[in-house]
């Protein structure tokens, strides 16, 4: 290790940076030569300013410094540039992550890729409006924005991460009316005709009804749910994905006998749950028990 940099043999890759190279001083610059950065630096609270030069080429938003207030890249980088405090590559189609500090930000008009965490250091934004050209946005990438009001996805998005918001309840999401693929009500993510129940945006205490038009819930719809006690499915329900990873105080749930299919991790971590009650002779759904904690004898078969 030279520098406080752990590195890979060609000096391209940084592997480790140590405690006393970070810990002091608000400024963190990439050396020349270096590609890429393999290690986390969220930790490190005071770094406000990341300098990056020509030769870097990617870095992950969930790794960078939490309080980063500003991106500077070498004019000459071929693989990234900034604008308006975002970090894109270089073609501005892919957002890998927004630092700026303001209540509204303008993003690229070609954008057509968001990031997982692409709006983790944008903590003050309060309105988000992505361009219609957008069509894919990663995990997580709206889960710090706690003072989010407002969030308009346009018209030509058909790839949204069902935990793009994760354990953020905060605000209300928009989709353009004429998205094929996406429809918005009550702050539940559907597909367009509502038969797919693509994810939870609001905080659920107690019981929550699953509404009659869906037969499919995707995976993480009701991911860390963890206030739900109870959750009522509809019948004509035919497939439930993992979707009640770490509900913890989710006890029991009655699966109507129209399901045909469970994903083999849909209870995992949903450590109190006791009582899995299937409508159905014993095996017709394959799996069991799906993920649950306490495994097939809190299963019961009721026909």
């Amino acid at each position: 290790m030279k520098n406080g940099l752990l590195m890979t043999k060609d000096k391209t890759n940084i592997l480790f940076v140590s405690s006393k190279k970070l810990g002091t001083g608000n400024v963190f610059k990439i050396p020349e030569g270096v590609k890429k950065i393999n290690t986390n630096l969220s930790g490190y609270t005071n770094i406000e300013n990341l300098i990056i030069p020509e030769s870097f080429e990617d870095i992950e938003a969930k790794n960078l410094p939490i309080y980063l207030k500003n991106i500077e890249v070498n004019e000459n980088n071929k693989s990234l540039t900034v604008e308006n405090e975002c970090l894109y590559t270089k073609d501005k189609k892919t957002l890998i992550v927004c630092f700026d500090q303001d209540e509204t930000v303008e993003l690229s008009n070609v954008l057509e890729n968001i990031c997982d965490y692409a709006f983790r250091l944008a903590r003050n934004l309060k309105v988000i409006n992505l361009p219609d050209s957008v069509f894919s946005i990663g995990g997580q990438a709206f889960s710090s924005n706690s003072n989010l009001e407002t969030l308009t996805i346009g018209k030509n998005a058909n790839k949204i991460n069902p935990i793009f918001k994760y354990q953020n309840y905060s605000g209300k999401v928009i989709i353009d009316s004429q998205n094929p693929n996406y429809a918005i009500e009550d702050n539940l993510l559907f597909n367009k005709d509502k038969t797919e129940l693509i994810s939870v945006l609001k905080e659920i205490n107690g019981k929550f009804i699953v509404p009659s038009t869906v037969t499919k819930i995707g995976d993480s719809a009701f991911h860390n749910q963890n206030k739900m006690t109870e959750v009522e499915l509809p019948q004509g329900l035919k497939s439930i994905g993992n979707s009640f990873n770490y509900c913890s105080n989710l006890v029991e749930i009655n699966i109507p006998n129209t399901v045909e299919s469970i994903g083999n991790n849909c209870f995992s971590n949903s450590e109190n749950l006791d009582k899995i009650k299937i409508d159905n002779s014993k095996d017709k759904i394959q799996g069991a028990p799906w993920g649950a904690v306490k495994g097939n004898r809190i299963i019961e078969w009721l026909k």
